[in-house]
């Protein structure tokens, strides 16, 4: 290991960029430091700001919560830019942002747990907005609005907030109502023609009553150029929010908080290709696989047809609690509503935008090519629906001095549509006329409708899940302190989930219920050696929830799948923690350090069936370890620079035995095995009798080991009347797999973002850049297949990252302000 960790820290300091940051950051500091000359070093530093949050449900600081809790304050959000879930993963240790298919597939991953199955309607870590979670999956990059603070809770939180925090929790924490009228306007104009517009206005309605409103609109044409529509960027996005909230209090012992938010969200294809060609496989056989770095492409297209993204998303939330007098009465009642649409180009942009190149034949004479010819094609997912209520009422209370206690109850229903579409553009064909696929041949029923010469409005349903999913579960925790220094907790929680789910295209048949009861705990024990010093150990169960496979399996002649394979199981994961929070120099210094280790078990992955069926079923069949550290630092050097930063290490690895016949294909296998002339290409194992790729020691894709994040912040008078600032935030994003068996990687990448302003009273104007060096880098990968090919090859689907953009930013505060 201490081999493994220097050779991790060479790396990251032999990065060129990386070196870059380090010097930008100490220039900055460096030159406008030194206009202090050494008075610095007599100058009494201001400490750090003590943080509050509610990890866990109440209100405690930072220092005193016994898990790990990173944390982006309001003043954070805007200085370093933060804009969505992506910006928050660039300056959180422990945590990425995978996003893909056209802003579809957002997913985050927290200490290296990455998601296995990318299928599921669940995943690893869950996201809340003011309380309400966020259930669909293509709805958890909102954009942020008016927020206090984000708080990311690291390791599994089931017990506290459902099967969803497997191992981790993302709460969005809406900026509360003020006692005294204030308000702010902000303006940015900026490169890719960036607007924005921003309305904040709070304070008191009565005596007993505050409300708050916000409202936004940012749009941006995209930093990378569209070789098919040159006017036109990549990238876009066309956004108006809106958010308000009301606190009413009429005695001190009542208090009802009501909070509501909406997005209005139109997206841009996204800047991606397809990678025309494979590089590898086993020797002597047809190429099966890409190996090596993912290179990022300056030619890159989108049909203008496509309608990459868009969506309407609607949730509210009210909080009412009551304190009878050592005891407290609370109740949350949650609403959520998105609506989702797109009709992405399934070929990313390829020949300029006009699609794959397929052999062109006639409907009543399928098998005679009567020439080769571009088609655009457009897939979707919409127009999908999810509609969630939940209820949470809890009490708690203590008994005497040291014993804290808490019990509730929680129930959620959540109704969805889900589909997938794919229509041709009958524009470039003459009647009668289609694309000659073997991957998405025309089924019966779907030939006419999915040729038409009004794609976009007319995509044909390929499938259309509709379902409920019902939960209902009972909790409690109990807390005692047993001195001054010694504090002990166990949460406890048992869920029930009723899930079902219909394919109405297929029709009554496909109809699947399943209920899945399981009880999730953490226990934790606590030292605080000073006000200043805390340490914790903890130990924690979490579980992702199981689902649906088929019940039957077409490719093998709609053979019926085994009742017991119908359905995959939860998985869980066990974290053992160690903890240290520390302050240092009258808080000048803050530290948090955190070592972990996670068995993660039953892992939901795709495995070969038995006989006669052929398609792959999820099944829980591989086991992994995750182990690391987490570090962060923020110090006040003198009541003017401030510097921190961030690093987290974490290996992961799968399990001894883990078999992944998801990724056949990519070693030459056949749809259940490796033939003998493949072997020695990938790792193998024999499992059920079938030949599958062996996972065993490979770190979990799409989970990158090593991240990194530095600012340093200066702010000084310049007069009695002008101040000057200036920051530089640097992360580093190491490099990952694309694949369980490795083979394909994303590259490492390095972002640096600066800002530097003037303010005046109520005057705040700034210049910053994002990604200033333009860093072209790949974020993401997935494997589809192209619809023109032959067979089966998966063929790597690329996304870009956001070149360098540049704006200016001006704000205008009032009131009490």
């Amino acid at each position: 290991m201490p081999h493994e960790f220097s050779r991790e820290v060479h790396s990251i300091m032999s990065n060129k960029k990386i070196l870059v940051s380090l010097a930008v950051a100490v220039s900055l500091s460096s030159s406008l430091a030194g206009a202090q000359t050494r008075a610095a070093s007599s100058t009494e530093a201001v400490g750090l700001e003590e943080v509050v949050v509610t990890a866990r449900k109440r209100e405690e600081t930072l220092i005193e919560t016994p898990v790990s809790v990173s944390v982006l304050t309001g003043a954070d959000i805007d200085a370093k830019g933060v804009r969505d879930l992506y910006d928050v993963a660039l300056f959180t240790p422990g945590l990425t942002y995978f996003d893909a298919l056209q802003n579809q597939l957002g997913t985050p991953v927290i200490r290296g747990i990455s998601q296995t199955n990318l299928n599921s309607p669940d995943r690893n870590v869950a996201v809340f907005y003011g309380g309400v979670y966020l259930s669909n999956l293509s709805a958890t990059n909102l954009e942020l609005l008016d927020l206090e603070r984000i708080e990311v809770v690291k390791g599994p939180q089931s017990a506290l907030y459902g099967r969803n925090a497997f191992n981790g929790a993302i709460n969005y924490v809406p900026a509360s109502p003020t006692y005294e009228f204030t308000g702010k306007v902000v303006a940015t104009l900026g490169s890719d023609n960036r607007q924005e517009a921003r309305v904040v206005l709070s304070g008191p309605l009565s005596e007993t009553l505050r409300g708050r409103i916000a409202a936004s609109y940012n749009k941006s044409d995209g930093s990378w150029r569209n070789n098919a529509e040159p006017n036109a960027g990549l990238g876009g996005y066309d956004t108006k929010n809106v958010s308000a909230s009301l606190d009413w209090k009429p005695t001190d012992a009542f208090m009802a908080k009501l909070f509501a938010y909406h997005t209005d969200d139109l997206r841009d294809s996204s800047a991606a290709y397809i990678i025309p060609a494979l590089n590898c496989g086993p020797a002597g056989r047809p190429l099966s696989a890409y190996c090596g770095d993912v290179p990022y492409s300056n030619n890159l297209a989108a049909n203008p047809d496509a309608l990459a993204f868009s969506r309407k998303v609607t949730l509210a939330a009210l909080d009412l609690s009551y304190d009878f007098g050592g005891v407290t009465l609370t109740s949350q009642t949650s609403l959520y509503d998105a609506d989702n649409d797109n009709a992405s180009d399934n070929a990313l942009g390829l020949n300029g935008g006009k699609g794959f190149v397929y052999n062109i034949v006639n409907v009543a004479a399928p098998t005679v090519v009567l020439r080769q010819q571009a088609v655009p094609a457009f897939t979707g997912s919409g127009k999908t629906s999810t509609k969630t209520f939940a209820e949470e009422l809890r009490l708690s209370g203590k008994l005497g001095e040291g014993l804290s206690w808490g019990v509730g109850g929680f129930y959620s229903k959540n109704d969805f549509i889900n589909r997938g579409r794919l229509v041709y553009d009958g524009r470039v064909l003459n009647p009668g006329e289609r694309p000659q696929s073997d991957i998405f041949f025309f089924a019966a029923g779907f030939g006419a409708a999915s040729v038409s010469t009004s794609p976009i409005t007319t995509m044909p349903d390929l499938s259309r899940f509709v379902g409920t999913d019902k939960q209902k579960a009972y909790f409690g925790s109990l807390e005692y302190q047993f001195s001054d220094m010694w504090t002990a907790g166990v949460e406890l929680r048992r869920d029930s989930e009723d899930r079902n789910r219909v394919n109405e295209v297929v029709g009554a048949s496909s109809y699947q219920q399943r209920t899945f009861d399981y009880t999730t705990w953490r226990t934790h024990v606590d030292f605080t050696l000073t006000e200043s010093q805390h340490f914790y150990a903890s130990v924690a169960k979490g579980v992702i929830s199981g689902y649906f496979n088929g019940k039957t399996d077409a490719v093998a002649g709609n053979a019926v799948v085994p009742d017991a394979l119908q359905v995959y199981n939860p998985a869980q994961n066990k974290t053992y923690e160690l903890g240290w929070k520390a302050q240092w120099l009258d808080r000048r210094v803050g530290t948090e350090l955190a070592l972990f280790y996670i068995d993660y078990t039953a892992i939901q992955i795709p495995a070969t069936p038995p006989a006669p069926l052929i398609t792959n079923l999820v099944q829980n069949v591989g086991d992994a370890i995750a182990k690391g550290v987490e570090f962060s630092v923020n110090a006040r050097l003198t009541d003017k620079v401030q510097v921190g930063g961030t690093y987290s290490y974490t290996p992961t690895y799968f399990a001894k035995g883990t078999v992944d016949a998801g990724v056949l294909r990519y070693c030459g296998g056949t749809s259940t095995t490796i033939p003998t002339a493949a072997l020695g290409f990938c790792p193998s194992a024999l499992f059920r009798g079938a030949t599958l790729p062996d996972v065993s020691g490979r770190p979990l894709p799409r989970s990158p080991n090593r991240l990194a994040s530095l600012y340093v912040a200066y702010d000084t008078p310049m007069n009695d009347d002008w101040s000057f600032y200036a920051r530089a935030d640097g992360s580093y994003t190491s490099s990952t797999s694309a694949l369980t068996i490795g083979l394909t990687t994303i590259p490492s990448r390095t972002i640096i973002n600066a800002r530097m302003g003037v303010r005046r009273g109520p005057l705040d104007v700034s210049l910053w850049g994002r990604n200033i060096l333009d860093e072209k880098f790949v974020s993401a990968v997935i494997f589809q297949p192209p619809l023109n090919a032959t067979n089966a090859t998966f063929t790597p689907n690329v996304s870009q990252g956001e070149r360098a953009t540049y704006g200016l930013t001006a704000t205008y505060s009032f009131g009490a302000n």
